[in-house]
């Protein structure tokens, strides 16, 4: 049987495409050999996103073709704008990739961030997410809401640049909760941060329960009692160690008599389910877009990987490309009248 010429054409033009794919993907693949991926972190070493960051370092290029090298470049400064513009505005050659907090996209929203759009990144998942608590140093008293609202001396606080979780989550807790709080900025990410607590420099750090148990300076301090979990803020499942400890803890919701604040609150805490996502820069070739989406889900689903970074103290709540950039950027189709409170409770 004769194929009609106008069908046979069109078979051609299938399997011309498909050909030209298959060589674009082999070319990408071929891309990857003998170069090195630079992860950047934009927190200081020691921290949970540093350590994660060594984690994709060590597993991600088993999983991509050509098997490149990965290395990590701490770049702390600014609540993490700092390394995510470096990254942002990097070649586009798929060779620069970012893990940062996803909350750092309410300060585009609010007007905090305005040389990066959060909509242009290539999104390639989310590691996972973060429960948020609030951890307190023993020899202070306060252990209720009650407490923390009508304490006369204010409760001391760590805090980071203005984009990072270490400052946003403490500014809740001082504006939406009424906490006693002061804020004590200026330290480049959480390891900083919990040496301050151990020095008694800081009183308190609001701050993700993984954090706690990742870092050996809290970490220590919890099981020495030296620091109590006072307060769940909410997010994703703590980590197992702390989650019996965790349910019984009061709730930083119940603390909101606002009704907006508590909406606001709602919707910025849902990031916390992708706190720990990693992208490339805008503009990244399809192809070579496609291999690292799909690497950084192999890896995800590898049983050594997952392994590791459970033993380590993360909790993995794994989302595909596609899922990590749905949710993170859902923040972008708040109402006005939440976007408006975001800014009131951030600035």
């Amino acid at each position: 049987m004769k194929t009609h010429p106008r069908i046979r054409g069109i078979m051609l033009l299938v399997a011309l495409v498909a050909l030209v794919a298959t060589a674009a993907t082999a070319g990408a693949a071929d891309f990857y050999a003998g170069k090195t991926i630079t992860i950047v972190c934009p927190y200081s070493t020691g921290g949970t996103y540093d350590r994660m960051s060594r984690l994709v370092a060590r597993f991600l290029p088993k999983h991509i073709p050509g098997n490149p090298a990965a290395i990590v470049n701490n770049r702390p400064g600014a609540g993490g704008v700092i390394g995510l513009r470096s990254v942002y505005k990097a070649a586009p050659d798929g060779l620069s990739l970012i893990h940062f907090t996803s909350p750092m996209v309410v300060r585009s929203l609010t007007g905090g961030i305005k040389d990066i759009d959060f909509k242009k990144l290539t999104w390639l998942g989310s590691v996972g997410g973060a429960h948020y608590i609030f951890a307190l140093r023993s020899n202070r008293p306060e252990r209720s809401i009650k407490d923390f609202q009508t304490t006369k001396t204010p409760i001391r606080v760590g805090a980071s640049g203005p984009s990072s979780l270490l400052t946003q989550a403490p500014k809740f807790l001082q504006r939406a909760g009424k906490f006693n709080l002061r804020l004590v900025a200026g330290y480049k990410g959480y390891n900083p941060m919990a040496l301050a607590m151990k020095q008694d420099e800081v009183d308190a750090v609001s701050t993700a329960g993984s954090a706690v148990m990742v870092n050996t300076a809290t970490r220590e301090m919890h099981k020495d009692g030296t620091i109590k979990l006072v307060l769940s803020m909410g997010g994703a499942p703590p980590p197992e160690p702390l989650k019996a400890e965790v349910a019984a803890l009061p709730k930083f919701v119940d603390a909101i008599d606002d009704p907006k604040d508590r909406d606001a609150w709602v919707a910025f805490s849902g990031l916390l389910s992708a706190s720990r996502p990693f992208a490339a820069t805008p503009g990244l070739p399809p192809e070579r877009a496609a291999i690292l989406k799909k690497g950084m889900a192999d890896m995800m689903a590898d049983p050594e990987f997952r392994k590791t970074a459970t033993d380590q103290g993360f909790v993995l709540n794994t989302l595909n490309a596609e899922e990590a950039e749905n949710l993170i950027l859902s923040v972008f189709n708040l109402s006005a009248d939440i976007q408006e409170r975001l800014k009131t409770l951030l600035k």
